[in-house]
Formats: C-alpha cells, sequence, structure tokens
C-alpha cells in the first residue's frame, strides 16, 4: 500500500490511475502519425464484427494517399478496395494499407522493411499472438492492425504487385513463427 501524506491510498486507485494512463497512451498511438523518414506506422483498429464501417478481413490495397492518422487510413483502405487494379500514373511513391488479422489486445506488431524483388514488393509484418499462444486472457478488446507502409522506388511503366505476409510469432522482434504466415496480395499499374 502507497502512503501520501501518512494516508493510505488502496491499490484500486493505483490500478485505476494506471488504467487510466495506458488509455491515454493507446489513444495517442491510434492516432499517431508516420514521423517524417520512417517507412511504416501501424493503427490499432478496434475489431467489431457488427460494425457497418468495420473492417472485416484481411487484405492489401495501394493507395497514392497518404494517411494523417487511423481514420485517414480506414478511410483510404475503404475507398482503395474496391479497386481491381489501381493506376498511380507516374508516381514513384505510393503508400500500402494493410489490414492484417484480428489480434488479441495485448498483441503487438512490427514491421520489416520490404524490398523490391523485379516489379514485386515484399514486406512482412510480425505480431505476437496470445490465443496461438494459449495465453489466457480475463479481458480481451480485439482488435485489426492496419499497417501504412511507404511504398518507395516504383518500376516505371506496367503491373506491379505487393505481398504482404503477416506472420504470428511468439515473441518481438524476432521470435519463433507460431504458424504459417497470413499472405495477401494486391496489383498496381504505374505509367
Amino acid at each position: 500500500m502507497t502512503m501520501v501524506d501518512d494516508r493510505p491510498i488502496p491499490g484500486v486507485y493505483r490500478v485505476a490511475a494506471i488504467a487510466a494512463t495506458l488509455a491515454v497512451l493507446l489513444g495517442c498511438a491510434m492516432l499517431a502519425r508516420p514521423p517524417e523518414g520512417l517507412d511504416s506506422v501501424v493503427y490499432r483498429i478496434r475489431f467489431n464484427p457488427q460494425g457497418p464501417a468495420s473492417i472485416a478481413e484481411p487484405g492489401v490495397v495501394v493507395s497514392g494517399t497518404v494517411p494523417a492518422d487511423a481514420g485517414g487510413a480506414e478511410q483510404a483502405y475503404r475507398a482503395a478496395s474496391g479497386v481491381a487494379a489501381p493506376d498511380l500514373g507516374g508516381r514513384s511513391n505510393a503508400v500500402i494499407l494493410a489490414a492484417g488479422p484480428t489480434l488479441d489486445g495485448p498483441d503487438q506488431v512490427v514491421a520489416a522493411p520490404g524490398e523490391w524483388h523485379g516489379r514485386r514488393f515484399e514486406v512482412e509484418l510480425r505480431h505476437t499472438s496470445a490465443s496461438l499462444s494459449g495465453k489466457s486472457l480475463l479481458r480481451n478488446v480485439p482488435w485489426r492492425p492496419l499497417a501504412a507502409i511507404s511504398l518507395n522506388g516504383i518500376p516505371a511503366g506496367g503491373v506491379c504487385e505487393v505481398v504482404v505476409r503477416w506472420q504470428p510469432v511468439d515473441s518481438l522482434p524476432d521470435g519463433k513463427a507460431l504458424s504459417q504466415p497470413l499472405v495477401t496480395t494486391a496489383s498496381f499499374r504505374v505509367d
């Protein structure tokens, strides 16, 4: 028990203060913008399968619009989802928006640097998985990661492909694989 001015503070107040602090930090992380020079950012999108605006399934799209925040990333993802192979014109830069699998509250995600293999860009996102690790959760708030990844050095003229691998691991950044990765792909055209 902690003492302030010779009065005991019950542990429940301490827990409430920690929970409030974590909620504020989580809110800031959800609204985070990728700093200049950073290649990726992962937004925590609250998962609600009954919600009309929910991103229902994993997928990947390529967009010329760089999102400013989580809401902008969701809007850009939905807008680009209906386009089979968007035409990026003569751009040499774009952004990949990749929606991952539904994760548990304590799970985390990191993006490895992607690289070009000819006209195919491959990137791996590693994430923990409380459910695959067999962890018991007292209270869980599921969420879906939405990664915004810079796509630089796009080869000119023709169709390109993006391959995103979501690899569940027992710990970050280089833990042991827990299962096969979830792989999503998208293609786009460049003048």
